[in-house]
């Protein structure tokens, strides 16, 4: 399945280049809060791709197993 290796290609510079905007942008507060927010944003994102992509998003409690 190419989706893996694309996400996982995509998700990479995407990180690298909000962080670098984040950077160039540190002397005004505003625009620092804002891009740090859209940077912690692609970085949760990434994380959600990455766990449905290799299934270690699921947990095993009790509720969970009596359900299904």
């Amino acid at each position: 399945m190419i989706w893996r290796e694309l996400g996982l290609a995509m998700f990479i510079p995407t990180l690298v280049i909000a962080i670098i905007i984040s950077w160039r942008t540190r002397q005004v507060k505003s625009e620092l809060a804002h891009n740090l927010a859209i940077t912690f944003w692609i970085c949760a994102n990434g994380y959600w791709m990455i766990s449905e992509f290799f299934h270690f998003d699921t947990t095993n409690t009790a509720a969970a197993d009596a359900s299904g």
